[in-house]
């Protein structure tokens, strides 16, 4: 049976929610997934500070970051997740409440679970999907527990052949993909769609621009169309659990193979083992 922590306490067997939570009825929640490595997860201060702004956006129950960041290693352990790679998930719900009111109820919940991590691919696919990203929606840029638009853009990439889903925003220009950011290398420099897209901040995406810079390459965040990714010498994705992937073709076409996407690779990986959460 697998143990979760949950509001300051190790549970084993299921979460019991008020069937009026919010987060169950509307989906009025956020939540964080950390790569763990031998027992310690991996850039913990980035995936704290991005669940309080959402838990501030939405309202939610407040994180107490050291009590959860601490609950963490002996999860894993209990979990028997110690050693290896692991996905941890900490989730925030809002509660029951007036739904006129982004205000955290009584019964919110805060918890964390852990799972097994697989091995990242070598490569991914990508299939452009119809539904453009809305970067002025209030949700643009959040981590939020209505996740459903993703699945859905997940599943219609899959049934294209594609791993992985590639989202354009209202003005047709580059965002992301379903479950991490996107990055093309362009005349020697790392390109990236600016926040203003719609794309989600991610811990990884903010890793990325700093280890290109300290390695010497050109970084740049701007409007990126949709033509510069089949003419780019290389695009990669990134995402905490992930690291760094190599895109190999988008919608059908295959892209070209970038050295440099191996080089952040590399180095995104050995950071991961020093950015290491330890006891």
């Amino acid at each position: 049976m697998s143990w979760i922590w949950c509001d300051g306490s190790f549970r084993q067997g299921t979460l019991e929610v008020s069937a009026a939570d919010r987060g169950l009825c509307h989906g009025l929640g956020a939540f964080e997934t950390l790569l763990a490595l031998d027992g310690g997860a991996v850039a913990v201060d980035l995936h704290f500070k991005r669940l309080a702004d959402a838990v501030n956006r939405l309202g939610l129950v407040r994180v107490d970051r050291e009590e959860a960041g601490d609950a963490i290693p002996e999860l894993l352990e209990r979990c028997g997740l110690a050693k290896g790679r692991a996905r941890v998930r900490i989730a925030v719900t809002a509660g029951s409440g007036d739904l006129r009111e982004l205000t955290a109820g009584p019964d919110g919940r805060v918890w964390i679970m852990a799972a097994a991590c697989p091995a990242p691919p070598k490569s991914l696919t990508l299939a452009t999907v119809p539904y453009p990203r809305n970067e002025l929606s209030p949700l643009a840029g959040l981590k939020a527990a209505s996740y459903a638009e993703n699945l859905i853009a997940l599943n219609f990439a899959r049934k294209k052949g594609a791993d992985e889903a590639l989202f354009l925003n209202t003005c047709g220009d580059v965002c992301e993909a379903a479950t991490a950011n996107l990055f093309a290398i362009i005349g020697g420099a790392v390109v990236t769609p600016t926040l203003e897209s719609g794309c989600l901040p991610g811990t990884a995406r903010a890793r990325v621009l700093q280890l290109a810079d300290s390695l010497g390459f050109e970084t740049s965040e701007r409007d990126l169309l949709p033509g510069e990714l089949m003419r780019a010498s290389g695009v990669f994705l990134t995402s905490a659990t992930r690291g760094v992937v190599e895109v190999a073709a988008i919608d059908g076409q295959v892209i070209a193979t970038a050295p440099l996407t191996g080089v952040l690779r590399t180095g995104f990986e050995r950071e991961s083992a020093v950015r290491r959460q330890v006891d």
